[in-house]
């Protein structure tokens, strides 16, 4: 019964003094091993770590962490910055001024002690010199590498002290403060390197504001968002920010939404228009009716999948994780054979073989490699949130290089999405108004983009739109309602050819009206087919440029999939530049034709609308949904998420991919070739210490600022 009454509650604690991903393995481990710990992870990139517990106190993580030699606190708002708006911890920052100041004095001290090696000083006053500076800077470097011992750990800090250590033992005292020296400055810059890609993932959490100004009984007061439920009135000045999710009540303006959909142009916005937290008001006051409270709006649902996207490893990462495990036993173990063996065996000087060995150890960190992907992979999500487009991981963003064959949906996704009815076609005596009026009655319990253009003439035209009765929605093929005592029929042909009541002229009218381009959409009774309305829709702008640029991105298969008549998406398909089209498809026979391409092509890419399409999104390998702002579906549903209905965004989105890729290859690479090769060098008599903590440290500052590079990807 005690455990029934356990209460399981999801603690995040912000975490001060990691420098890399080993460190948030070390305190994971920690944490996990506590009692009534279900689950934890720690973001080694945004220094965070979110737990799973029963009955276990905040302040029991946080001791375990310390127990590491790490700092932590609790983020209790509802961004992550621990309660402070400008998310940054001003203890932090003096603590950092002091650890600079830390180094240049130590840095003056050994400086002094290598001028008192020249000049023959007593001995006393250059070994006062060097422990001063190794004690100055390095007390939390000997206090993390103890810890580490005395849970059984190979981490950086243990292997840097050894190598102090050693050095001081055979006599190379000087070395000895330069390792340290080097480190500790080495550390700074990884810090700071770091924390400027933590910067740039925080900007998107900073974007709405915190209060708003609130109508209520007539009366305006600035209240705290999270004190405002949904119904309530808010005023939303001209310059400023959206505060929540909403509805315009009243007022007409421009919004800036680039924080959301990384577009910058601003987009005109009146009564009944959706507006969404995190955008900018342009010149018009306005009064919106909250439809989403704090946490529950579009841009934290964007902030909370970011930083799940972010903990999320790509496979690579995965692998270099592992191959890191391995990598530092075997390589301090080949040290301790290196200092024992040749003295034994060969009579080898001690000296001589220690230092050899030492200067391995400071090799043997597998630092730069474990750096070598997060830091790209957090830097390449972050450039393309703000540019309007949120990948879902690591995993989809390495996946994307692999596509060869891009699945195209078409309405909405290669065409504006915007249907307008272009004629009105009657067949059998009644007027073109009766035919519009009665196909606006029976859509008008439908979402479908062609119901809404069908609705939208008929309010144009002042046409009086009843209410159906047993409306029932035919998949693939359209709808059927009563209108009043009557039954009627909307939908494809299809639909009409299966009730038997097509002709050879109703045949020669669809000709045309495909031919043209257009859509037809039938309406009629059981037994009589009253007219055809023509629909039709823009190709967007942009699309068979995009087309053309997806081909010399690698993209070998271009295939258009389209619901709409073969006539229709064939001459679609050849104004686009599409290698192929099927048309007329039902939702289930798009998932068919997504996976034909993947047995073809072996990868595979599925573009739509991220609602109709979702069971093919789900299909591909990888799911983009386009023009996905404020749409639920579309952020559950893609993997990738166009946040605007901008197609020409898509060859960016992999090339990003690509680039992303090539950084991390050549990081790990580099990382690897640099390694082995300093492990020769220092085998060989060849590399001194201060050489091997410039070989180390030095590559893990590189390929962060090489992963650092995909912020800006072009």
């Amino acid at each position: 019964m005690q455990n029934a009454n356990r209460t399981k509650e999801l603690h995040r604690l912000s975490i001060s003094g990691m420098c890399c991903p080993n460190c948030a393995e070390k305190i994971k481990g920690a944490v996990c091993k506590l009692p009534g710990v279900e689950k934890a992870d720690v973001n080694f990139m945004q220094s965070t770590l979110s737990a799973d517990i029963n009955d276990v106190q905040p302040e029991q993580l946080i001791s375990a962490i310390q127990s590491l030699g790490y700092d932590a606190r609790v983020i209790d708002d509802a961004h992550g910055s621990g309660g402070n708006p400008e998310g940054s911890n001003p203890a932090e920052e003096r603590i950092s001024r002091l650890e600079i100041i830390g180094v240049v004095i130590s840095a003056l001290l050994v400086g002094l002690a290598g001028i008192g090696s020249l000049n023959d000083w007593f001995w006393g006053i250059r070994l006062g010199l060097i422990i001063s500076a190794i004690v100055i800077c390095g007390r939390s470097l000997a206090w993390k590498g103890l810890l580490a011992l005395m849970k059984f750990q190979l981490d950086m800090n243990f292997l840097m002290i050894v190598a102090v250590i050693g050095a001081l033992f055979i006599g190379e005292w000087v070395e000895g403060g330069v390792i340290i020296v080097l480190f500790a400055i080495s550390e700074l810059l990884e810090s700071a390197s770091v924390n400027r890609s933590r910067r740039a993932i925080e900007a998107l959490i900073k974007v709405a504001p915190q209060t708003a100004i609130v109508i209520r009984n007539l009366v305006k007061t600035t209240v705290p968002v999270d004190e405002i439920k949904v119904g309530e009135l808010i005023l939303v000045k001209p310059g400023t920010t959206i505060s929540l999710d909403g509805v315009i009540r009243s007022g007409r303006t421009t919004i800036n939404e680039s924080a959301i959909t990384g577009e910058s142009l601003p987009v005109s916005k009146q009564r009944e228009d959706k507006v969404l937290a995190g955008t900018i008001n342009g010149e018009g006051a306005i009064e919106v009716i909250v439809s989403r409270g704090k946490g529950d709006t579009t841009l934290d649902r964007i902030i909370k999948l970011v930083r799940q996207a972010q903990s999320e490893r790509a496979p690579v990462q995965s692998f270099i994780e592992k191959f890191a495990r391995y990598y530092t036993p075997v390589v301090v173990g080949l040290a301790t054979v290196i200092a024992i063996l040749p003295p034994i065996l060969f009579n080898g000087e001690w000296s001589t073989w220690i230092y050899r060995s030492l200067a391995m150890l400071v090799i043997s960190c597998p630092c730069a490699f474990v750096l070598s992907t997060p830091v790209t992979i957090v830097s390449a999500l972050a450039g393309a949130a703000r540019r309007g487009v949120l990948i879902k991981g690591g995993a989809y963003l390495e996946n994307l290089y692999k596509i060869r064959a891009l699945a195209l949906d078409k309405t909405g996704t290669v065409t504006e999405g915007t249907l307008v009815v272009h004629d009105v076609h009657k067949l059998d005596g009644i007027t073109q108004e009766d035919i519009l009026r009665l196909a606006a009655t029976v859509e008008s319990h439908s979402e479908h983009p062609v119901a809404k253009a069908i609705i939208n003439r008929a309010e144009k035209d002042d046409l009086e739109i009843g209410t159906p009765s047993n409306f029932t929605a035919l998949p693939g093929q359209g709808a059927r309602a009563n209108v009043g005592k009557d039954t009627v029929f909307v939908g494809n042909h299809a639909m009409f050819e299966e009730l038997e009541i097509c002709n050879g002229d109703v045949h020669s009218l669809l000709s045309e009206i495909e031919n043209a381009s257009q859509t037809a959409v039938l309406v009629g009774s059981p037994d009589k087919l009253f007219g055809v309305i023509s629909v039709s829709d823009k190709i967007r702008a942009t699309a068979s440029a995009t087309i053309r640029e997806l081909r010399n991105s690698g993209i070998q298969k271009v295939h258009l999939l389209t619901g709409d008549n073969w006539k229709a998406g064939r001459t679609i398909a050849e104004l686009l530049g599409a290698d192929e089209v099927s048309a007329e498809l039902l939702p289930d026979q798009k998932v068919d034709e997504v996976k034909k391409l993947r047995e073809k092509y072996g990868s595979v890419a599925m573009v739509g609308d991220g609602i109709n399409d979702a069971p093919a999104l789900a299909a591909a390998d990888i799911g983009i949904a386009m023009g996905a702002a404020g749409t639920d579906a579309a952020l559950e549903t893609a993997d990738v998420v166009l946040m605007d209905d901008r197609i020409d965004r898509l060859p960016w989105v992999f090339r990003l991919s690509r680039k992303a890729r090539h950084i991390i290859m050549s990081n790990i690479a580099f990382a690897i070739l640099t390694k082995l090769s300093f492990i020769i060098l220092a085998a060989t008599g060849n590399a001194t210490l201060w050489m091997a903590v410039f070989a180390d440290t030095g590559v893990s500052l590189l390929v962060i600022f090489n992963g650092m590079r995909a912020l800006n990807c072009k």
